[in-house]
């Protein structure tokens, strides 16, 4: 019996086409990602400070990583994309295989990454660029006592971003910075962009598991809302979902997706951290 295809099927015909199409590309950057050399990678005290400990844990939580954002994302070719914590490029470099047509600004606070990856990445995808946050108190080396930074993204014209994504940025600052970081990436998502941003939500879990382990009871409330604990690059910061929800509005924005961590025993975990989806109003 003969039939013609209804709307429906024609457009998941048309999903499906675009689907293989990105995970193939997406599946290639994992496969140059896997295959670099110790030689195309950044030496081993780089990789011990934004935390791998060795270059196999270096490209696997990359590969990880990296897949799970262009799925969140929707990610392509020709994406425009914010990494913020770039470091030494864990991120940037599987990106630097699947973006071509698009941009990709990477920014940090460590000097020695961000020019490791200015000048091994760069030229040979020209679309990545990465700039040095020049903080007054970098207190992922330093201890956090006293007043914020001034941190933003004057290198990204606004609305200009599909997709800013900060894996374990949020988890290292205090409130005032952080509030910082969230106005600027409303002010450069696209209508259509969201932010993958992860942090340390200070949930009943976290108290449990506090009561459980007796781990993690140097973290103690600052203010409302606001948790922190320990110094240099173990410094904690973390929120109430309360309070974070509130930052993330302030700024313009709203959590559209939640997913709980596993470094809570949170049910249900996929990832370490807790993950926010976070998208403009």
């Amino acid at each position: 019996m003969s039939f013609e295809k209804s709307a429906y099927i024609l457009d998941q015909e048309k999903r499906a086409a675009e689907h293989n199409a990105s995970m193939a590309k997406m599946e290639a950057a994992v496969r140059a990602t896997q295959a670099l050399t110790p030689a195309e990678l950044p030496p081993e005290w780089m990789m011990n400070t934004i935390g791998s400990h060795a270059a196999a844990h270096f490209k696997n939580t990359a590969c990880w990583t990296f897949t799970e954002l262009v799925r969140r994302g929707r990610l392509s070719s020709a994406s425009r994309v914010v990494d913020i914590g770039s470091g030494c490029g864990r991120m940037a470099l599987p990106f630097s295989y699947l973006i071509e047509d698009g941009e990709y600004y990477g920014t940090d606070v460590f000097r020695e990454g961000v020019d490791w990856c200015t000048q091994n990445i760069s030229p040979r995808n020209p679309a990545f660029k990465f700039c040095f946050q020049d903080v007054a108190k970098n207190y992922y080396f330093k201890d956090a006592a006293g007043e914020g930074n001034k941190m933003g993204l004057p290198f990204v014209k606004d609305s200009s971003i599909d997709f800013v994504f900060a894996i374990s940025v949020f988890t290292h600052l205090i409130e005032y910075d952080a509030v910082q970081y969230l106005r600027e990436i409303a002010r450069v998502l696209d209508k259509d962009g969201i932010a993958y941003l992860t942090t340390f939500n200070i949930d009943r879990f976290f108290f449990e598991y506090v009561r459980n382990t007796g781990k993690h009871v140097a973290v103690r409330e600052v203010s409302p809302g606001h948790y922190q604990a320990y110094a240099g690059q173990d410094f904690f910061g973390g929120y109430t979902p309360e309070r974070w929800r509130k930052l993330v509005e302030d700024a313009g924005m709203e959590i559209i997706g939640y997913d709980p961590g596993a470094w809570a025993n949170k049910p249900g975990s996929l990832h370490f951290q807790d993950v926010s989806l976070i998208a403009k109003k």
